[in-house]
């Protein structure tokens, strides 16, 4: 396991809001309803569904704001689910789903938002707020791109005695190389913007290759970072190059695994393209430090997955009509632009960097979780992992190998039946004075001499 700087928080409970739009069936219980007859009595639960009434006697589509107390996206949509299951009201989908305090930055004059947000607690996990009935559709803010997950992605092998050789797989040559009917435009370039970092030898590949390429870092970076640095290629159908980034074994230039590339769609020459994209290789945060911005990484194009209506980096698709990035898994992330611009207000950065951040603490406990199968033959559930990560990060843990060995000091006391708690750091001598690592193995020192392991 890597030890890399994990740069994220602790995650924490928080109420999130999000625009919510719902099909609420006509009633059919006697009691309690706009049809029934007289005021609900006493100890009667079902004085929630009159606040959910419409007009009407047939299927309503209505949309309301929801607040919800939880720590991400799935866990917002899971309490509502929840919520509803004893209700009058079948969820068909939300919109900006985001923290409350990210909302209030969006939406500032909206009070409403701010006083639904401050009624949910943990006896109360979630809160509708007043319905309103709703055209059917994607709702108010159209997306600026739309998306496809395209899978069962069979990649090229050595074909041999293949004769012609393909150099695409089938199920992309239309996003690659075809019209794609969702841009409304023909002709389209294909382009590959590619990690140098992942690839062995790319730039005398790509000399050899007969395309025209160049590196999208210029001047002192070009120079110093010039072997990790993203290269923007001119891909042609036929060529060597196109089929060995969608080639997938063991040689040397079989490169599907590597996840090396995105491509790009766009009715922009090469010069013009290339200038867009130096546009966005770095980007400032609020603090207006520069960062590098991988927009060619997966993790980007996943972003845009999930935030359809933004926000993006300003201007990011005015040259772009479509970003494609193969997963190894044999899938592949599209997106495209909608002519919509994105209506969300927030800064890119803190967006961007949260879901990284989330994405990347996800990741680390389910190889934590891997790790303790393999070492232990079991390993506990997922909200127990998610403490032990936390606890880590209180400790001050920031390296993955000390949060690691953190985490499974905890563990080696929850398999003896023993509560966290009496891990104690002020047991150790010189605690405070050590590394992070030498922190997390006096910790599993002392972990396993309490358990007699």
């Amino acid at each position: 396991m890597s030890v890399d700087l994990i740069r994220d928080a602790v995650t924490t409970s928080e109420p999130w809001l999000a625009q919510c739009h719902f099909v609420r069936a006509a009633d059919t219980n006697d009691a309690g309803t706009k049809d029934s007859e007289g005021p609900l009595q006493d100890g009667d639960t079902s004085q929630t569904e009159d606040r959910f009434d419409l007009p009407g006697d047939r299927d309503d589509h209505c949309k309301g704001l929801v607040a919800v107390l939880t720590s991400d996206r799935a866990g917002f949509e899971q309490a509502l689910e929840k919520f509803l299951a004893d209700q009058p009201l079948r969820l068909l989908w939300c919109e900006d789903i985001m923290p409350a305090t990210r909302w209030m930055m969006r939406y500032p004059k909206d009070k409403s938002a701010l006083d639904l947000a401050r009624m949910v607690h943990d006896y109360r996990p979630v809160e509708i707020g007043p319905l309103a009935t709703a055209e059917d559709g994607p709702g108010e803010h159209a997306d600026a791109i739309w998306v496809e997950l395209k899978e069962d992605i069979t990649p090229l092998d050595d074909q041999f005695g293949a004769w012609p050789p393909k150099t695409v797989p089938d199920e992309l040559v239309e996003y690659l190389f075809g019209d794609i009917e969702k841009t409304g435009k023909t002709g389209l370039a294909t382009y590959a913007v590619i990690d140098a970092s992942k690839m062995t030898h790319l730039v005398e590949n790509l000399a050899t290759s007969g395309l025209e390429y160049r590196c999208l870092f210029t001047g002192e970076a070009g120079e110093n970072l010039g072997e990790v640095a993203p290269y923007l290629v001119k891909l042609e159908k036929d060529a060597r190059f196109t089929r060995d980034l969608l080639s997938k074994g063991d040689h040397p230039w079989q490169h599907w695994d590597r996840e090396a590339a995105a491509f790009i769609r766009s009715s922009a020459g090469f010069d013009d393209i290339w200038r867009h994209l130096r546009k966005f290789t770095k980007i400032r945060d609020s603090n207006d430090k520069w960062f590098f911005l991988r927009f060619w990484d997966r993790m980007f194009v996943y972003y845009l997955h999930e935030h359809p209506k933004g926000p993006f980096p300003e201007g990011f698709f005015r040259e772009i009509e479509v970003l494609i990035a193969p997963h190894k898994e044999g899938a592949a992330r599209i997106v495209g632009k909608t002519g919509s611009e994105a209506t969300a207000s927030e800064p890119f950065f803190p967006t961007f960097s949260a879901f990284v951040a989330g994405n990347k603490r996800t990741g680390f406990i389910d190889r934590v979780k891997a790790f303790f199968n393999a070492k232990y033959e079991n390993s506990p559930d997922d909200d127990v992992l998610t403490q032990q990560y936390r606890y880590a990060r209180e400790l001050g843990m920031t390296s993955e190998l000390a949060v690691l060995k953190t985490m499974e000091a905890q563990f080696v006391l929850h398999r003896a039946g023993q509560k966290a708690e009496k891990l104690d750091p002020a047991e150790i001598q010189n605690f405070e004075d050590m590394s992070d690592v030498h922190r997390a193995d006096a910790l599993l020192t002392l972990a396993t001499k309490m358990v007699g392991d």
